[in-house]
């Protein structure tokens, strides 16, 4: 099934092929025009830059131009782990990072350093 799935996107006799991340390399299609990310990858970004770049890739290869739409959920964790490696990846690529992402990250890092504050001021050294 796998197989025929992509022979037929390879050879223009679908539109539209639908993958996992197993999709994200390995599999070299010269004109594709749109990569939608319906989630951004679940392993930790900064740790595994590769992930995203490789899902991307398969557009806007060799000259081509091509689009990519990654829906980004504020609530999920996952989304908010690895935002602002997701908004360095944008900037790096030269494209417009929306202005409220940019908050959100601002935010974010925010809320994530006031935690470790507290965390370690609660901590008295003792054990229990």
């Amino acid at each position: 099934m796998r197989y025929q799935a992509v022979s037929k996107f390879a050879t223009d006799q679908c539109d539209v092929l639908v993958a996992t991340d197993v999709g994200a390399r390995g599999l070299n299609f010269p004109n594709v025009q749109y990569v939608i990310n319906y989630d951004l990858p679940s392993r930790d970004l900064r740790g595994s830059q590769n992930e995203y770049i490789h899902r991307i890739g398969r557009t806007g290869r060799i000259g081509n131009v091509g689009a990519v739409i990654s829906y980004f959920d504020p609530s999920s964790i996952n989304d908010k782990r690895n935002a602002s490696y997701f908004v360095k990846v944008l900037q790096d690529s030269r494209q417009t990072v929306p202005e409220w992402m940019l908050e959100f990250v601002e935010e974010n890092e925010t809320s994530i350093n006031n935690l470790s504050k507290d965390a370690f001021s609660n901590y008295d050294g003792e054990k229990n």
